[in-house]
């Protein structure tokens, strides 16, 4: 009778080592799955802020390219209507078509920049916008996830 409430005994120490085992095991990869999902996190942050980042670096670049066209395009301008003055001087009638058609010239350039410039104001606010939703769909996502980890192991 003894031997039996010893052996008893052994396996209930037995079944309770093997449950702390499970437990610690369970907890173990609650922790793995809690530190992979951080890992993911901050990786899209830092794709995000990446992304984002090389956005800016390309409109920047844009913008200065356009700068520097601009620049050289009043440079040309103001040539030609140095230009303009010496072909005013021999032929009057000449000197004013040509100055009529820079004129036009000049208006559509500084059209055309003005609209490259706010498309590229507008595209870099939307992707600016489609970052900021995937950020915002990827926490979702985790506290879905994390719920439903929470449930299981409830």
């Amino acid at each position: 009778r003894r031997d039996e409430l010893e052996a008893l005994g052994f396996e209930k120490f037995k079944g309770v080592q093997v449950a702390r085992s499970n437990a610690a095991l369970a907890s173990t990869q609650h922790n793995e799955t809690v530190t992979t999902l951080r890992d993911e996190m901050e990786h899209l942050r830092v794709e995000k802020f990446q992304a984002a980042q090389e956005e800016r670096s390309k409109a920047a670049t844009e913008v200065k390219e356009l700068k520097e066209t601009s620049s050289a395009l009043r440079q040309e301008l103001e040539h030609l209507r140095f230009d303009k003055q010496e072909a005013v001087q021999q032929e009057i009638a000449k000197g004013a078509a040509v100055a009529l058609q820079l004129q036009e010239t000049a208006a559509t350039l500084r059209g055309e920049l003005e609209a490259q410039k706010f498309d590229l104001t507008t595209e870099s606010q939307q992707n600016e916008s489609r970052h900021q939703l995937l950020t915002q769909k990827l926490q979702e996502t985790i506290i879905e996830l994390r719920t439903k980890l929470e449930e299981k192991q409830a």
